[in-house]
């Protein structure tokens, strides 16, 4: 698995599916390079009416691949978009980093970093997936769990290290 393949991944979720059995709905728009840009989720409240929920908003590099996807939650109160949190995708030649950092409302920016997963192609059967949580009082990452995806003959093998 490479990072080509990582991206494909990540892009196959951007695309409508049906779960809920009917209670939501998906409006995708795309972008004048025909990617996905943003996409609205709708609810269908007690009455049978479809009412907003989420917002996707999606930027993609030159390269075409995806390094952030906005997530904006519908406060029916103030009739408005709410920021809530944002995945910030890094590339490069042997790994891709995904953060993910909440709305922080007292400074109108994604400043708090919550989550990191680092994926590692060791070599061309292996592939290193880590997990780590932002430590506010030592302002550093930690190591939370990783997992090496080994796949020869492409029926993928994986072992799970988690830490504790």
């Amino acid at each position: 698995m490479d990072a080509i393949t990582i991206t494909a991944a990540m892009v196959l979720s951007l695309f409508d599916t049906n779960i809920g059995g009917g209670q939501f709905i998906y409006n995708t728009e795309f972008n004048n390079r025909q990617e996905v840009c943003a996409k609205t989720v709708f609810k269908k409240n007690d009455d049978g009416n479809f009412q907003k929920r989420l917002r996707y908003r999606y930027d993609y590099d030159s390269q075409k691949r995806l390094v952030a996807k906005e997530v904006q939650a519908w406060d029916p109160v103030s009739d408005k978009w709410e920021n809530a949190y944002r995945l910030e995708y890094k590339y490069d030649l042997t790994e891709t980093s995904v953060t993910c950092m909440k709305w922080d409302s007292r400074t109108n920016s994604y400043s708090n970093q919550e989550d990191k997963i680092i994926y590692s192609q060791l070599d061309e059967h292996v592939l290193s997936v880590c997990n780590y949580t932002w430590n506010k009082k030592d302002e550093n990452w930690n190591l939370v769990s990783r997992m090496a995806a080994y796949d020869p003959t492409h029926e993928l093998l994986y072992t799970d290290n988690r830490m504790k």
